[in-house]
């Protein structure tokens, strides 16, 4: 199969799966904030962003093994690509041992610090400890799982994700429902996990046996230059988890544990928003290093122009929808104590229509292996979202929380993204600029009048009439975007791709 095919095979694939997160989490989330509570949700999600913080004993790795196996599999050079995964796994049976280590003390001696009861903290801590067991075992088989990504099948990974979150939620629903605590929903999320991780192991076992761990392939050479590489982005990470990592924990801190419960919901929807785009992201970091290794650099620049043109039409036209149907999709989603959400969700819509198109940007840095310069634009987000984070939660809770994430947003990837990016690929900044405002332009000049238009017809008072409206301003606006945005060759690609044909055009761009 073609690169070109096979990106987009991986990108549908991904898709297919955060449309189905997207559904699950839709009917699961009124009912987990219903039968928790907003003190005991808070404390949950609470749970799972500090967790969050303890990825960054990855040391950036997780990019590094990507990028290498990506490299070496597009010259067939499996010799070499076994010796990156025996050294990988090397280094990340320490890092899951520490990670093992650290998340029992912090639980222990720190997790109390949260504004909340001491019952609901009690809780909280025996889920924090077993989250750090999967995350620690996680890192022992990440050597597998990015393996699968630089081979150019992040539609396997698509796979294993969906089976395990319909796992996780079954189990999640079964706990709730026999009245668990906060603990035995960690232990529901920790089996699935686990089922999913053997997947992964099971998958590249048998479809690639050449690549095991071997002590005799671990190499010191192939660590320095895995080291080298994702040194920045260990910093990139820890910048991103300021920026995307630090909400709940911040608004338990300095607000309450509910206020970051009314946050959650509202910041989930912005994380599917963003993993949406990531199922673009993901597959491309690696096709981006396999046309790298093959000298084709103009294929880079046409690829990152396309990519930011196609999605900043569907950012803006999804931010648009959150804003205009935030108000009574929160009311008939979430129980009436979280009636907030919906203006805290309208806020981070804004933000995100500015960044989710950067996303691409950050893929086709990793695999050009100029991450460096994203690390600068990232601390320039995390500074901005810091200092107006400690100067708005206090006054306004939730609602300046997310005021805080979407001006670092805006101002960022309207300045410092793009002008990076035209340094990196010789574009002139205001091609840049142009081409990001021209698209989202256009999808907002289709969304928004037809979304106020289709309101008035059958105001979205009900699920069905609320259902309806998104169903036919996606239809509308999905049709201008496949026509009038897309290239021929793109929508060519995406037909043989859903028709499983192979047309004799298909190029391997």
């Amino acid at each position: 199969m073609s690169l070109g095919r096979q990106l987009i095979q991986n990108v549908l694939t991904s898709w297919l799966g955060y449309a189905l997160r997207i559904l699950i989490g839709f009917v699961f989330v009124p009912f987990i904030t219903a039968a928790l509570g907003s003190e005991r949700y808070g404390i949950w999600v609470i749970a799972f962003q500090i967790i969050g913080y303890f990825t960054l004993f990855d040391l950036g790795l997780e990019r590094a093994v990507v990028k290498f196996v990506a490299h070496l599999a597009a010259r067939k050079d499996f010799s070499a690509v076994t010796r990156v995964f025996s050294t990988a796994a090397s280094l990340y049976f320490a890092l899951g041992a520490c990670v093992l280590i650290t998340s029992w003390l912090f639980g222990l001696l720190a997790f109390d610090v949260f504004k909340a009861p001491l019952a609901v903290i009690q809780e909280g801590r025996g889920a924090f400890y077993l989250l750090g067991v999967l995350l620690a075992i996680r890192l022992w088989i990440s050597p597998w799982t990015t393996t699968i990504v630089g081979l150019q099948r992040s539609d396997i990974i698509s796979a294993l994700d969906i089976g395990e979150e319909v796992l996780r939620v079954s189990l999640l629903v079964v706990v709730l429902s026999l009245g668990g605590s906060l603990t035995w929903l960690a232990a529901a999320v920790l089996g699935a996990g686990l089922l999913r991780l053997v997947g992964t192991v099971l998958w590249l076992r048998l479809r690639h046996k050449e690549i095991t761990v071997r002590r005799s392939d671990i190499d010191p050479a192939t660590r320095r230059d895995l080291f080298q590489y994702a040194g920045i982005s260990l910093a990139i990470n820890f910048a991103w988890l300021v920026v995307f990592g630090t909400d709940m924990a911040l608004l338990g801190l300095l607000a309450s544990s509910a206020a970051a419960g009314l946050y959650a919901p509202a910041a989930n929807l912005m994380l599917y928003l963003r993993n949406a785009v990531n199922a673009a992201g993901t597959p491309l970091a690696p096709a981006v290093a396999s046309l790298e290794s093959r000298n084709l650099g103009n294929a880079v620049q046409d690829a990152y122009l396309n990519g930011i043109k196609y999605v900043s039409f569907g950012a803006v036209f999804l931010a648009s929808g959150v804003i205009l149907y935030a108000a009574p999709f929160v009311r008939l989603w979430l129980p009436p104590e979280f009636g907030d959400t919906a203006r805290v969700m309208a806020i981070l819509a804004v933000g995100s229509a500015a960044f989710l198109p950067q996303i691409v940007g950050n893929a086709v840095l990793f695999g050009m292996e100029k991450h460096k310069y994203l690390l600068a634009a990232l601390a320039c987000e995390a500074v901005i979202k810091l200092t107006l984070s400690l100067v708005l939660i206090g006054t306004y809770g939730a609602e300046g929380m997310a005021a805080a994430t979407a001006a670092a947003q805006v101002v960022t990837c309207l300045t410092v993204y793009p002008y990076v990016m035209s340094r990196v690929l010789s574009v002139s900044f205001s091609r840049l600029l142009l081409t990001q405002i021209k698209s989202g332009l256009l999808a907002a000049l289709v969304t928004i009048p037809v979304a106020v238009a289709v309101s008035r017809l059958m105001p979205p008072h009900r699920w069905p009439g609320l259902f309806a409206d998104i169903f036919i301003v996606t239809v509308v606006t999905a049709t201008v975007g496949f026509v009038v945005v897309l290239e021929s060759s793109d929508r060519r690609r995406i037909l043989d791709v859903i028709t499983h044909r192979n047309r004799s055009g298909d190029s391997s761009k």
